[in-house]
């Protein structure tokens, strides 16, 4: 139940209670998705639906095991969805849209749908009143009690509508002379609305014929002094039937009425049906609810003689409310509000006001403006879904003069759903889930919107869970559009240089929220994949002036010397760290040293260090050490060159090979520096000068060269067999220095 993204947050004294070193580690957090596993209705609304002739659903996005790729929909006339008719299908990508077909029209059903395996769960259940209605929300007939909040209305079954609340008014007059309690009074369901109970005379009201309530209250004292005739000169001026409630306190015979029967006022009084006005005499009760014009004794009246207690009578009746209203059920996720549709009824001088209620995402709930309606519709789209994004219908009554009830049939609203973007387990793939560090790992992932409606302007954040449970973004895709039942597949490619062992990639579909949809917890995908660490062992080459040179050789005093380092792992190379050098033990550093340049590269050589010292005349010993980006060796002890530096232009070791000769032999020598040119004579024994050989500095080397020669004269012919010289001779810098040696040939 708790899909979706979420974070665990540990905290140690939480309230700084503990004095401590460190005050920087006592807390940490961990991120974790937990997936959907089973399917769900893509639907706003569970219950105020209109006819579906398909369900849609999502898929789950993560399967557990092994499961049933088939879903199975069951849909019932009834709640309890007894009886139900299923629909099976199998597993689409992404959501599945199964057809139902077979429904009576005018009924209202129930489904539900899950995977088709025993011990899957079913989804919530869900209902739509089939009727012929292209309404995104509708309510008429068929509702839900609980979801309607109403005061002084309620639903008339006979009528189908909802309509006003009728109550049974019920008005009380009583009357009590001096000796029997000595009180007027006019009692209105349950409520005195006499000013004045206590008063010498007879006091009226006006009664409206409807409701029955008492209203325009007047005295008629002893201290008037004419008090009958103002009485009668008030009863005379209503008009023909209207209703006057009147009540003695203390006495009215007296004070009013006359001691007598027959006077002015006492026949005026008749005229409203009175049957015992005659026979009032001091300090009787007497009350009547007269008509004017009605038949004598055919209105509400009540006497008693003096000590025989206070007179009562009453009329009820029952009428409707004046007013009452309806707050209608709620209408969830709005992403374009259109508009709304009634059907209503309103006797003259009636009137309903449709009035919106604007919910918030916080929940707080606004008053919007009274809705103008037109042939029955009204728009909604002044309405801002982002602000509002659901909204209630408030509906007040009115009731007209007559108090007639108006009366509402039925509330149509069309409004755009929201786009629902989705991805699951079916459309994320990688190029494999374990691989060797260094290698390129390939994302490939889709995006679907499963709505009717367009999604407009969003993002898609590629990261990297590391196994430190830190994130690493490394793809931020921007969406322009992604329209109404479509899809989109991405590319991702990443380098596992940084991720050694168990990382996951993470997909987050919109995460800055910009995108109002149905659900918000299936944006997420997490894929792990696991990264080994590379055994491979690095090399590396040492040249002098691009010679591998041996133990002992002589080398330029001012060599280049150039060490590369090989690395079969896919790691590439990029810190300086990686080579280091010793020249006689003594550490040579890269930063700030003119004498020492380095380039990395993708491919090997990774990593290359050039190192131009000024030497002077000695031995030298120059060690490297070398390890690749995961720490791997080289040689655990380090590469050693051993060689020498002679600052003077010396030629050492002259020797031939092979001598004797059958002809072809190759002139060795060792030089300490590369002289400006060098000549090898060769001689007869009696000293005749048969071939010259001359190299200029360019074709020699450092330390060991080898010269061939044919064993033919300068005119290209073989000599003869005997004994002969040589000379090598060198110069430099005007300074020359020979070696001469003997060679014989023998064929």
């Amino acid at each position: 139940r708790r899909v979706g993204q979420h974070r665990v947050e540990v905290e140690l004294d939480s309230q700084n209670s503990i004095d401590e070193i460190y005050e920087t580690d006592n807390s940490a957090s961990y991120t974790f998705t937990v997936f959907s596993t089973s399917v769900r209705p893509i639907e706003i609304e569970k219950f105020y639906n209109t006819a579906r002739d398909s369900i849609k659903v999502l898929n789950p996005v993560l399967i557990i095991n092994n499961v049933s790729d088939e879903l199975i929909l069951s849909i019932s006339d009834n709640p309890d969805l007894n009886n139900a008719q299923d629909f099976i299908k199998n597993i689409d990508t992404v959501f599945t849209t199964i057809k139902i077909n077979s429904l009576q029209e005018d009924k209202r059903y129930w489904w539900r749908i899950k995977i088709n395996e025993p011990t899957q769960e079913w989804s919530d259940v869900y209902s739509f009143f089939n009727i012929n209605k292209n309404f995104t929300w509708y309510i008429e007939k068929s509702f839900r009690n609980e979801d309607i909040e109403n005061f002084n209305s309620v639903f008339d079954s006979s009528k189908n509508s909802w309509r006003l609340t009728s109550n049974e008014n019920l008005l009380e007059v009583s009357s009590a002379g001096s000796d029997d309690g000595e009180f007027g009074s006019m009692m209105y369901n349950g409520e005195e609305l006499l000013p004045n109970t206590f008063y010498w005379g007879i006091a009226t009201a006006e009664i409206d014929s409807i409701t029955l309530r008492p209203s325009n209250f007047r005295y008629f004292i002893f201290n008037d002094g004419n008090a009958g005739e103002l009485m009668k000169a008030y009863l005379d001026s209503l008009p023909l039937g209207k209703i006057v409630a009147m009540t003695i306190c203390a006495d009215g015979a007296q004070s009013v009425l006359g001691f007598s029967g027959g006077t002015e006022i006492r026949r005026t009084i008749e005229e409203f049906g009175s049957l015992y006005i005659d026979s009032i005499r001091y300090r009787d009760s007497w009350c009547i609810i007269g008509k004017k014009g009605a038949p004598i004794g055919s209105v509400p009246e009540s006497f008693k003689k003096q000590f025989l207690g206070f007179a009562e009578t009453s009329e009820s009746n029952v009428v409707n409310n004046e007013s009452g209203f309806i707050v209608f059920p709620i209408v969830y996720k709005s992403y374009k509000w259109l508009n709304i549709e009634k059907q209503d009824s309103l006797p003259p001088g009636s009137s309903i006001e449709y009035i919106p209620l604007g919910i918030k995402s916080s929940g707080d709930v606004d008053t919007l403006n009274t809705l103008i309606f037109e042939n029955n519709i009204s728009s909604l789209n002044q309405i801002n879904e982002s602000v509002y994004p659901s909204i209630k219908i408030l509906a007040k009554l009115n009731a007209n003069d007559f108090f007639e009830s108006p009366s509402i049939n039925s509330l149509g609203i069309n409004y755009i759903i929201p786009p629902e973007l989705a991805i699951n387990y079916q459309v994320v793939n990688i190029s494999s889930d374990s691989l060797l560090i260094g290698e390129n790992l390939k994302l490939i992932f889709g995006v679907y919107n499963t709505s009717e409606t367009p999604a407009d302007s969003f993002k898609i954040l590629v990261e990297v869970l590391k196994s430190n449970n830190e994130r690493e973004a490394v793809s931020d895709i921007l969406v322009n559009k992604l329209d109404s039942l479509s899809k989109r597949f991405f590319e991702v490619q990443i380098s596992t240089a940084n991720y050694l062992g168990s990382n996951s990639f993470i997909i987050t579909i919109d995460p800055e929220n910009k995108i109002n949809e149905i659900f918000e917890d299936n944006n997420f995908f997490q894929i792990p994949f696991y990264v080994k660490a590379d055994t491979s062992t690095p090399s590396i080459n040492i040249t002098f002036d691009g010679v591998d040179i041996l133990d002992g050789d002589y080398v330029s005093a001012s060599p280049e010397i150039k060490i590369e380092l090989f690395d079969p792992s896919l790691l590439p190379v990029n810190d300086t760290s990686s080579i280091t050098l010793l020249l006689n033990n003594e550490e040579i550093y890269f930063a700030n040293n003119p004498e020492i340049s380095y380039q990395f590269n993708s491919s090997n050589p990774k990593m290359i260090v050039t190192y131009k010292p000024q030497l002077s005349t000695g031995e030298y010993s120059l060690k490297v050490f070398a390890k690749n980006a995961s720490g791997s060796i080289a040689d655990s002890s380090g590469i050693e060159k051993h060689f020498i530096v002679n600052e003077q232009t010396e030629i050492l070791n002259v020797y031939n090979y092979p001598n004797p000769s059958s002809g072809e032999t190759y002139f060795t020598f060792k030089l300490t520096q590369i002289p400006d040119e060098l000549k090898i004579k060769i001689y007869t024994i009696a000293g005749r000068l048969i071939k010259e050989i001359n190299k200029a500095s360019s074709e020699l080397d450092f330390d060991f060269n080898s010269i061939f020669w044919n064993g033919k004269d300068d005119d290209e012919n073989e000599i003869a067999n005997g004994l002969f010289f040589y000379k090598v001779i060198i110069s430099k810098d005007g300074k020359n220095q020979d070696v001469t040696q003997k060679l014989a040939i023998v064929r």
